[in-house]
């Protein structure tokens, strides 16, 4: 009983308010129509959080004035903005040199005979028993 009298309330609700809420129309805007120039872009959107972490980030901005006819208007310029990453400058550059490095020296190791493998092995086999004799 319960249940019939929510779905015929519901029902009723949606009959009557059906298209009569939501009106669309074009976004206030001084008066003129908005166009994709008037838009935030990534660069605006994320500006705060870029000024926030300014200190950690290090951004290199340059602007530059391409034509100036007015001391006002009709100015046009150039700005470009970079954010280095620093988890690739810092962390990964390093870390590839110098794991290039030890791979030359381990290049060196490795000739391609079996002969100098199985005596790899085998010097590795007599330092782990002297080892475990030594600390049993």
């Amino acid at each position: 009983m319960l249940l019939l009298l929510v779905v015929v309330v519901g029902g009723l609700v949606y009959l009557c308010t059906a298209g009569s809420c939501v009106e669309k129309d074009v976004t206030w805007n001084c008066g003129t129509y908005p166009t994709a120039r008037q838009q935030y872009s990534a660069t605006g959107f994320s500006k705060p959080v870029r000024r926030a972490f300014d200190y950690m980030l290090k951004p290199k901005r340059q602007v530059s004035y391409m034509r100036k006819d007015h001391a006002y208007f009709g100015r046009l310029l150039s700005y470009r903005l970079e954010i280095p990453d620093m988890i690739t400058e810092k962390l990964y550059v390093p870390f590839q040199q110098h794991f290039v490095k030890i791979s030359a020296f381990l290049r060196r190791m490795q000739q391609g005979s079996v002969r100098l493998y199985v005596a790899y092995v085998m010097a590795a086999m007599i330092i782990v028993l002297v080892w475990g004799a030594l600390y049993k």
